[in-house]
Protein backbone atom coordinates (compact mmCIF):
# COMPACT_ATOMS: atom_id res chain seq x y z
CA UNK A 1 0.00 0.00 0.00
CA UNK A 2 1.43 3.80 -0.73
CA UNK A 3 1.41 6.30 1.12
CA UNK A 4 -1.16 8.22 -0.41
CA UNK A 5 -3.59 5.25 -0.42
CA UNK A 6 -2.78 4.80 3.20
CA UNK A 7 -3.43 8.24 3.68
CA UNK A 8 -6.84 8.61 2.09
CA UNK A 9 -7.96 5.20 4.24
CA UNK A 10 -7.14 7.05 7.65
CA UNK A 11 -8.90 10.24 6.17
CA UNK A 12 -12.07 8.55 5.42
CA UNK A 13 -11.54 6.06 9.20
CA UNK A 14 -9.55 7.82 11.74
CA UNK A 15 -11.23 9.87 14.75
CA UNK A 16 -12.08 13.57 13.80
CA UNK A 17 -9.93 14.44 16.81
CA UNK A 18 -7.09 12.46 15.69
CA UNK A 19 -7.01 13.94 12.23
CA UNK A 20 -6.76 17.54 13.07
CA UNK A 21 -4.01 16.14 15.43
CA UNK A 22 -2.10 14.73 12.48
CA UNK A 23 -3.38 17.00 9.92
CA UNK A 24 -3.89 20.64 11.38
CA UNK A 25 -1.28 20.72 14.02
CA UNK A 26 1.88 20.45 11.79
CA UNK A 27 0.10 22.95 9.07
CA UNK A 28 -0.48 25.19 12.02
CA UNK A 29 2.73 25.17 13.62
CA UNK A 30 4.36 26.01 9.85
CA UNK A 31 2.26 29.25 9.95
CA UNK A 32 2.98 30.21 12.81
CA UNK A 33 6.72 29.91 12.71
CA UNK A 34 6.15 31.79 9.11
CA UNK A 35 4.71 34.11 10.87
CA UNK A 36 6.69 34.53 14.06
CA UNK A 37 9.53 35.43 11.02
CA UNK A 38 7.11 38.52 10.08
CA UNK A 39 7.45 40.01 13.43
CA UNK A 40 10.96 38.50 13.80
CA UNK A 41 11.77 40.28 10.76
CA UNK A 42 9.81 43.67 11.70
CA UNK A 43 11.76 43.86 15.30
CA UNK A 44 15.38 43.83 13.05
CA UNK A 45 13.80 46.52 11.06
CA UNK A 46 12.84 48.41 14.00
CA UNK A 47 15.28 48.04 16.20
CA UNK A 48 18.41 47.72 13.84
CA UNK A 49 17.13 50.13 11.17
CA UNK A 50 14.59 52.28 12.13
CA UNK A 51 10.71 53.09 12.25
CA UNK A 52 11.01 54.24 8.45
CA UNK A 53 12.56 51.03 7.33
CA UNK A 54 9.31 49.75 9.04
CA UNK A 55 7.23 52.43 7.15
CA UNK A 56 8.94 51.45 4.24
CA UNK A 57 8.08 47.92 4.59
CA UNK A 58 4.73 48.49 5.06
CA UNK A 59 3.94 50.41 2.14
CA UNK A 60 4.73 47.49 0.13
CA UNK A 61 2.70 45.24 2.08
CA UNK A 62 0.21 45.57 -0.99
CA UNK A 63 1.94 44.42 -3.59
CA UNK A 64 3.55 42.06 -1.45
CA UNK A 65 -0.54 40.81 -0.85
CA UNK A 66 -1.07 40.71 -4.97
CA UNK A 67 1.95 38.52 -5.46
CA UNK A 68 0.70 36.20 -2.94
CA UNK A 69 -3.07 36.46 -3.78
CA UNK A 70 -2.07 35.43 -7.31
CA UNK A 71 -0.11 32.33 -6.15
CA UNK A 72 -2.85 31.20 -4.01
CA UNK A 73 -5.43 31.25 -6.62
CA UNK A 74 -3.59 28.95 -8.67
CA UNK A 75 -2.32 26.52 -5.53
CA UNK A 76 -5.47 26.43 -3.54
CA UNK A 77 -7.47 26.18 -6.73
CA UNK A 78 -5.29 23.10 -7.65
CA UNK A 79 -4.94 21.68 -3.84
CA UNK A 80 -8.67 21.29 -3.88
CA UNK A 81 -8.46 19.72 -7.03
CA UNK A 82 -5.74 17.08 -5.50
CA UNK A 83 -7.33 16.66 -2.60
CA UNK A 84 -10.94 14.88 -4.10
CA UNK A 85 -8.91 13.52 -6.91
CA UNK A 86 -6.84 11.04 -4.90
CA UNK A 87 -9.90 10.86 -2.43
CA UNK A 88 -11.54 9.36 -5.65
CA UNK A 89 -8.04 7.71 -6.42
CA UNK A 90 -7.94 9.36 -10.06
CA UNK A 91 -4.20 10.03 -10.29
CA UNK A 92 -4.12 10.93 -13.99
CA UNK A 93 -6.41 13.91 -13.04
CA UNK A 94 -4.23 15.12 -9.69
CA UNK A 95 -1.45 14.70 -12.04
CA UNK A 96 -2.29 17.14 -14.94
CA UNK A 97 -4.09 19.56 -12.47
CA UNK A 98 -0.46 19.70 -11.22
CA UNK A 99 1.48 20.09 -13.90
CA UNK A 100 -1.44 22.79 -15.61
CA UNK A 101 -0.76 24.50 -12.19
CA UNK A 102 2.79 24.84 -12.87
CA UNK A 103 2.72 26.44 -16.37
CA UNK A 104 -0.34 28.66 -14.86
CA UNK A 105 2.24 29.88 -12.43
CA UNK A 106 5.05 30.15 -15.00
CA UNK A 107 3.24 33.10 -17.01
CA UNK A 108 1.86 35.17 -13.86
CA UNK A 109 4.58 35.30 -12.89
CA UNK A 110 6.51 36.58 -15.65
CA UNK A 111 3.88 38.84 -16.20
CA UNK A 112 4.05 40.35 -12.73
CA UNK A 113 7.42 41.17 -13.57
CA UNK A 114 7.12 42.66 -16.59
CA UNK A 115 4.17 45.47 -14.72
CA UNK A 116 6.45 46.01 -12.09
CA UNK A 117 9.16 46.40 -13.92
CA UNK A 118 6.99 49.22 -16.02
CA UNK A 119 5.12 50.75 -13.21
CA UNK A 120 6.73 49.71 -10.29
CA UNK A 121 8.36 53.00 -9.29
CA UNK A 122 6.01 55.34 -10.23
CA UNK A 123 3.28 53.14 -7.63
CA UNK A 124 6.09 53.57 -5.05
CA UNK A 125 6.72 57.19 -5.65
CA UNK A 126 2.52 58.01 -4.62
CA UNK A 127 2.66 55.89 -1.76
CA UNK A 128 5.55 57.44 -0.48
CA UNK A 129 4.04 60.94 -0.01
CA UNK A 130 6.74 62.92 -0.75
CA UNK A 131 9.30 61.26 1.90
CA UNK A 132 12.35 60.56 -0.84
CA UNK A 133 14.17 58.07 2.31
CA UNK A 134 10.94 56.29 2.29
CA UNK A 135 10.78 55.88 -1.29
CA UNK A 136 13.97 54.39 -1.68
CA UNK A 137 13.91 51.67 1.03
CA UNK A 138 10.41 50.77 -0.54
CA UNK A 139 11.30 50.28 -4.06
CA UNK A 140 14.87 48.29 -3.40
CA UNK A 141 13.15 45.85 -0.81
CA UNK A 142 10.21 45.31 -3.19
CA UNK A 143 12.17 44.54 -6.51
CA UNK A 144 13.73 41.65 -4.97
CA UNK A 145 11.08 40.45 -4.57
CA UNK A 146 9.17 40.65 -7.72
CA UNK A 147 12.43 39.36 -9.42
CA UNK A 148 12.16 36.52 -7.37
CA UNK A 149 8.52 35.63 -7.63
CA UNK A 150 8.68 32.76 -9.58
CA UNK A 151 10.11 30.96 -7.47
CA UNK A 152 7.33 31.83 -4.45
CA UNK A 153 4.90 30.49 -6.46
CA UNK A 154 6.69 26.86 -7.01
CA UNK A 155 7.10 26.50 -3.64
CA UNK A 156 3.69 27.59 -2.26
CA UNK A 157 2.43 25.15 -5.39
CA UNK A 158 4.56 22.09 -4.19
CA UNK A 159 3.83 23.03 -0.32
CA UNK A 160 -0.44 22.88 -1.45
CA UNK A 161 0.66 19.75 -3.46
CA UNK A 162 2.26 17.65 -0.61
CA UNK A 163 -0.68 18.56 1.70
CA UNK A 164 -2.79 17.22 -0.24
CA UNK A 165 -1.07 14.40 -1.07
CA UNK A 166 -0.02 13.31 3.08
CA UNK A 167 3.38 14.16 2.71
CA UNK A 168 2.17 16.62 5.87
CA UNK A 169 5.48 15.74 8.11
CA UNK A 170 7.97 16.70 5.08
CA UNK A 171 6.02 19.72 4.12
CA UNK A 172 6.11 20.70 7.82
CA UNK A 173 9.95 20.18 7.95
CA UNK A 174 10.65 21.62 4.46
CA UNK A 175 8.62 24.67 5.99
CA UNK A 176 9.86 24.51 9.35
CA UNK A 177 13.78 24.88 8.22
CA UNK A 178 12.77 27.22 5.75
CA UNK A 179 11.89 29.85 7.82
CA UNK A 180 14.14 29.17 10.79
CA UNK A 181 16.71 30.09 7.72
CA UNK A 182 14.81 33.06 6.80
CA UNK A 183 15.42 34.42 10.35
CA UNK A 184 18.57 33.44 10.53
CA UNK A 185 19.89 35.18 7.19
CA UNK A 186 17.81 38.26 8.21
CA UNK A 187 19.80 39.07 10.93
CA UNK A 188 22.98 38.32 9.14
CA UNK A 189 21.96 40.53 6.29
CA UNK A 190 20.23 42.99 8.44
CA UNK A 191 21.95 43.28 11.91
CA UNK A 192 25.44 41.74 10.74
CA UNK A 193 25.83 42.72 7.23
CA UNK A 194 23.70 46.25 7.58
CA UNK A 195 22.14 46.00 4.70
CA UNK A 196 18.58 47.36 5.88
CA UNK A 197 15.61 46.57 3.73
CA UNK A 198 17.62 44.87 1.28
CA UNK A 199 18.91 41.96 3.78
CA UNK A 200 15.07 41.45 4.70
CA UNK A 201 14.34 40.73 1.00
CA UNK A 202 17.40 38.75 0.20
CA UNK A 203 17.14 36.74 3.17
CA UNK A 204 13.65 35.81 2.04
CA UNK A 205 14.93 34.84 -1.18
CA UNK A 206 17.65 33.16 0.00
CA UNK A 207 15.74 30.90 2.25
CA UNK A 208 13.11 30.13 -0.21
CA UNK A 209 15.31 28.95 -2.84
CA UNK A 210 17.41 26.06 -0.34
CA UNK A 211 13.74 24.95 0.77
CA UNK A 212 12.43 24.41 -2.52
CA UNK A 213 16.01 22.57 -3.55
CA UNK A 214 15.44 20.64 -0.70
CA UNK A 215 11.82 19.81 -1.89
CA UNK A 216 13.08 18.77 -5.34
CA UNK A 217 15.16 16.20 -4.39
CA UNK A 218 12.58 15.01 -1.97
CA UNK A 219 10.03 14.53 -4.49
CA UNK A 220 13.11 12.94 -6.60
CA UNK A 221 13.40 10.19 -4.35
CA UNK A 222 9.80 9.44 -3.77
CA UNK A 223 8.78 7.73 -6.42
CA UNK A 224 4.95 7.40 -5.58
CA UNK A 225 4.54 11.51 -5.35
CA UNK A 226 3.35 13.57 -7.85
CA UNK A 227 5.02 14.76 -11.35
CA UNK A 228 4.64 16.60 -14.42
CA UNK A 229 3.07 15.02 -17.07
CA UNK A 230 2.50 15.51 -20.68
CA UNK A 231 -0.30 17.68 -21.52
CA UNK A 232 -0.91 16.83 -25.26
CA UNK A 233 -3.22 14.16 -24.86
CA UNK A 234 -6.01 15.29 -22.11
CA UNK A 235 -8.74 17.76 -22.45
CA UNK A 236 -7.15 21.15 -20.30
CA UNK A 237 -10.28 23.59 -19.96
CA UNK A 238 -12.51 22.03 -17.71
CA UNK A 239 -9.54 21.74 -14.98
CA UNK A 240 -8.20 25.16 -16.07
CA UNK A 241 -11.92 26.71 -15.22
CA UNK A 242 -11.85 24.73 -12.16
CA UNK A 243 -8.47 25.89 -10.95
CA UNK A 244 -9.55 29.32 -10.95
CA UNK A 245 -12.88 28.74 -10.22
CA UNK A 246 -11.89 27.13 -6.72
CA UNK A 247 -8.64 30.09 -6.43
CA UNK A 248 -9.91 32.86 -7.20
CA UNK A 249 -11.86 33.12 -3.92
CA UNK A 250 -8.65 32.31 -1.75
CA UNK A 251 -6.89 34.57 -4.37
CA UNK A 252 -9.51 37.70 -4.59
CA UNK A 253 -9.27 37.25 -0.32
CA UNK A 254 -5.31 38.21 -0.40
CA UNK A 255 -5.92 40.46 -3.29
CA UNK A 256 -8.82 42.13 -1.34
CA UNK A 257 -6.09 42.48 1.95
CA UNK A 258 -3.76 44.44 -0.40
CA UNK A 259 -6.12 46.19 -2.07
CA UNK A 260 -7.48 47.63 1.99
CA UNK A 261 -3.93 48.21 2.71
CA UNK A 262 -3.35 50.74 -0.27
CA UNK A 263 -7.02 52.39 0.48
CA UNK A 264 -6.03 52.70 3.90
CA UNK A 265 -2.42 54.50 2.74
CA UNK A 266 -4.21 56.62 0.33
CA UNK A 267 -7.15 57.64 2.69
CA UNK A 268 -4.75 58.74 5.80
CA UNK A 269 -3.19 61.06 2.94
CA UNK A 270 -6.57 62.59 2.38
CA UNK A 271 -7.15 62.61 6.23
CA UNK A 272 -4.17 62.75 7.82
CA UNK A 273 -3.07 61.55 11.57
CA UNK A 274 -0.85 63.65 13.24
CA UNK A 275 2.37 62.04 12.30
CA UNK A 276 1.67 60.21 8.84
CA UNK A 277 4.65 58.17 8.91
CA UNK A 278 4.52 57.14 12.46
CA UNK A 279 1.05 55.76 12.51
CA UNK A 280 2.13 53.80 9.03
CA UNK A 281 5.21 52.61 11.12
CA UNK A 282 1.82 51.50 14.02
CA UNK A 283 0.19 50.01 10.96
CA UNK A 284 2.74 47.92 10.19
CA UNK A 285 3.47 46.50 13.24
CA UNK A 286 -0.29 45.57 14.24
CA UNK A 287 -0.22 44.18 10.37
CA UNK A 288 2.76 41.99 11.22
CA UNK A 289 1.31 40.96 14.76
CA UNK A 290 -2.24 40.29 13.48
CA UNK A 291 -1.18 38.49 10.84
CA UNK A 292 0.73 36.46 12.92
CA UNK A 293 -2.04 35.29 14.52
CA UNK A 294 -3.77 35.20 11.59
CA UNK A 295 -1.74 32.46 9.95
CA UNK A 296 -2.31 29.66 11.97
CA UNK A 297 -6.16 30.26 11.81
CA UNK A 298 -6.01 29.68 7.82
CA UNK A 299 -3.30 26.84 8.40
CA UNK A 300 -5.83 25.24 10.40
CA UNK A 301 -8.66 26.14 7.64
CA UNK A 302 -6.35 24.59 4.99
CA UNK A 303 -6.41 21.22 6.96
CA UNK A 304 -10.24 21.31 7.71
CA UNK A 305 -10.57 21.70 4.01
CA UNK A 306 -8.05 18.85 2.99
CA UNK A 307 -9.88 16.50 5.27
CA UNK A 308 -13.72 17.60 3.97
CA UNK A 309 -12.46 17.14 0.53
CA UNK A 310 -11.11 13.93 1.36
CA UNK A 311 -14.26 12.48 2.89
CA UNK A 312 -16.51 14.38 0.16
CA UNK A 313 -14.33 12.81 -2.82
CA UNK A 314 -14.91 9.76 -1.05
CA UNK A 315 -18.19 9.94 -0.68
CA UNK A 316 -18.29 9.96 3.01
CA UNK A 317 -20.84 13.55 3.65
CA UNK A 318 -22.15 12.80 6.78
CA UNK A 319 -18.03 12.51 8.03
CA UNK A 320 -17.42 15.90 6.16
CA UNK A 321 -20.34 18.16 8.10
CA UNK A 322 -19.41 16.39 11.58
CA UNK A 323 -15.50 17.47 10.57
CA UNK A 324 -16.91 21.30 9.82
CA UNK A 325 -18.48 21.62 13.05
CA UNK A 326 -15.61 20.53 15.06
CA UNK A 327 -13.63 23.11 13.04
CA UNK A 328 -15.77 26.00 13.78
CA UNK A 329 -15.77 25.27 17.61
CA UNK A 330 -12.01 24.98 17.67
CA UNK A 331 -11.81 28.34 15.80
CA UNK A 332 -13.75 30.34 17.78
CA UNK A 333 -11.84 29.34 20.69
CA UNK A 334 -8.85 30.46 19.48
CA UNK A 335 -9.66 33.20 18.39
CA UNK A 336 -11.18 34.38 21.81
CA UNK A 337 -8.16 33.60 23.24
CA UNK A 338 -6.49 35.95 20.91
CA UNK A 339 -8.51 39.05 20.98
CA UNK A 340 -8.24 38.63 25.04
CA UNK A 341 -4.65 38.39 24.97
CA UNK A 342 -4.17 41.44 22.79
CA UNK A 343 -6.18 43.48 25.02
CA UNK A 344 -4.44 42.29 27.84
CA UNK A 345 -1.05 43.78 26.57
CA UNK A 346 -1.92 46.17 24.36
CA UNK A 347 0.40 49.23 25.55
CA UNK A 348 3.20 46.33 25.47
CA UNK A 349 3.08 45.24 21.91
CA UNK A 350 4.61 48.39 20.20
CA UNK A 351 7.50 48.25 22.52
CA UNK A 352 8.62 44.99 21.40
CA UNK A 353 9.62 46.37 18.04
CA UNK A 354 10.42 50.07 18.62
CA UNK A 355 11.30 52.84 20.82
CA UNK A 356 9.48 55.95 19.70
CA UNK A 357 7.22 57.18 21.95
CA UNK A 358 5.07 58.68 19.68
CA UNK A 359 4.91 55.25 17.49
CA UNK A 360 4.07 53.03 20.64
CA UNK A 361 0.94 55.14 21.58
CA UNK A 362 0.01 54.50 17.81
CA UNK A 363 0.23 51.22 17.91
CA UNK A 364 -1.90 50.97 21.20
CA UNK A 365 -4.86 53.52 19.79
CA UNK A 366 -5.40 51.63 16.81
CA UNK A 367 -5.52 47.53 18.46
CA UNK A 368 -8.97 48.11 19.33
CA UNK A 369 -10.42 49.11 15.61
CA UNK A 370 -8.40 45.78 14.38
CA UNK A 371 -8.93 43.50 16.87
CA UNK A 372 -12.33 44.04 18.48
CA UNK A 373 -14.44 41.61 15.93
CA UNK A 374 -11.73 38.83 15.77
CA UNK A 375 -13.63 36.62 17.92
CA UNK A 376 -16.28 36.18 14.72
CA UNK A 377 -13.85 35.95 11.89
CA UNK A 378 -12.55 32.24 12.43
CA UNK A 379 -15.68 30.32 12.45
CA UNK A 380 -16.57 32.53 9.09
CA UNK A 381 -13.41 31.10 7.69
CA UNK A 382 -14.01 27.56 8.32
CA UNK A 383 -17.54 27.97 6.96
CA UNK A 384 -15.99 29.61 3.50
CA UNK A 385 -13.26 26.95 2.98
CA UNK A 386 -15.57 24.03 3.66
CA UNK A 387 -17.61 25.26 0.69
CA UNK A 388 -14.61 25.49 -1.22
CA UNK A 389 -13.29 21.48 -0.36
CA UNK A 390 -16.92 20.22 -1.39
CA UNK A 391 -16.75 22.78 -4.74
CA UNK A 392 -20.18 24.90 -4.06
CA UNK A 393 -17.88 27.78 -5.51
CA UNK A 394 -20.71 30.39 -5.51
CA UNK A 395 -20.90 29.88 -1.66
CA UNK A 396 -17.14 29.95 -1.25
CA UNK A 397 -16.61 33.04 -3.44
CA UNK A 398 -19.66 35.00 -1.22
CA UNK A 399 -18.15 34.14 1.70
CA UNK A 400 -14.35 34.09 1.18
CA UNK A 401 -15.25 37.97 -1.42
CA UNK A 402 -18.37 39.48 0.79
CA UNK A 403 -16.09 40.80 4.04
CA UNK A 404 -13.27 42.81 1.66
CA UNK A 405 -15.75 43.64 -1.19
CA UNK A 406 -19.10 44.09 0.06
CA UNK A 407 -18.36 45.79 3.61
CA UNK A 408 -14.62 46.68 3.96
CA UNK A 409 -13.65 48.10 0.50
CA UNK A 410 -17.13 50.64 0.27
CA UNK A 411 -16.90 51.64 4.25
CA UNK A 412 -13.67 52.85 3.90
CA UNK A 413 -14.55 55.58 1.13
CA UNK A 414 -18.16 55.69 3.12
CA UNK A 415 -16.88 56.57 6.80
CA UNK A 416 -13.71 58.80 6.63
CA UNK A 417 -15.90 61.09 4.84
CA UNK A 418 -18.10 61.90 8.05
CA UNK A 419 -15.23 60.58 10.52
CA UNK A 420 -12.17 61.33 8.97
CA UNK A 421 -9.06 59.18 10.35
CA UNK A 422 -11.53 57.59 12.73
CA UNK A 423 -13.61 56.47 10.05
CA UNK A 424 -10.67 54.73 8.45
CA UNK A 425 -10.20 52.13 11.57
CA UNK A 426 -14.17 51.25 11.99
CA UNK A 427 -14.51 50.29 8.73
CA UNK A 428 -12.61 46.87 9.64
CA UNK A 429 -15.00 46.19 12.94
CA UNK A 430 -18.18 47.11 11.30
CA UNK A 431 -17.73 45.06 8.45
CA UNK A 432 -17.46 41.95 10.27
CA UNK A 433 -20.95 42.98 11.90
CA UNK A 434 -22.06 42.80 7.87
CA UNK A 435 -20.29 39.92 7.54
CA UNK A 436 -22.13 37.96 10.48
CA UNK A 437 -25.63 38.34 8.26
CA UNK A 438 -24.05 37.36 5.29
CA UNK A 439 -22.86 34.23 6.54
CA UNK A 440 -26.19 33.64 8.68
CA UNK A 441 -28.02 34.25 5.07
CA UNK A 442 -26.14 32.32 3.10
CA UNK A 443 -26.52 28.51 5.57
CA UNK A 444 -30.17 29.49 5.55
CA UNK A 445 -30.30 30.03 1.81
CA UNK A 446 -30.97 26.66 -0.40
CA UNK A 447 -30.98 23.21 1.59
CA UNK A 448 -31.00 24.53 5.53
CA UNK A 449 -28.50 22.82 7.12
CA UNK A 450 -27.66 20.19 4.97
CA UNK A 451 -24.16 21.49 3.67
CA UNK A 452 -22.50 18.78 1.87
CA UNK A 453 -25.52 18.89 -0.34
CA UNK A 454 -24.95 22.14 -1.76
CA UNK A 455 -21.69 20.96 -3.38
CA UNK A 456 -24.45 20.56 -6.50
CA UNK A 457 -24.93 24.60 -6.21
CA UNK A 458 -20.92 24.89 -7.83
Amino acid sequence: MTNNQAQTIAYATDTIGKLFLQTAVPIVIIMMVNGLYNVVDAWFLGIYVGAEALAAVTLMFPFQMIIIALSMTVSSGMSSILARALGAKDRQKAEVSFTLAHLISTIISTLTILLFTLWGADLVISMANGDALIENQSYSYMKILVWACPLMFYLTLHNDALRAEGYVKIMTLISLAGTALNILFNYILIVQMDLGVEGSAYGTVGAQALSFIVLLIFRHQQKKSLGLCSLTHTELSPIIKSIFGLGIPSGLNFLGVGLVTIIVIYALQIWPPADYSTTISAYGILTRVTTFTFLPLMGFAMATQTLVGHNFGAGHYSRSRDILMAAIKIAFIYCVSIEALFFLFAADIGRLFVDDPKVINDVTRLIPYMIIMFFSFGPMMIIAYYFQAIGSIAKAAILNLGRTYLFVIPLLFILPIYYGETGVWSARPVAEIGMWLLTLWVLKSGKRHKLVQDASDG
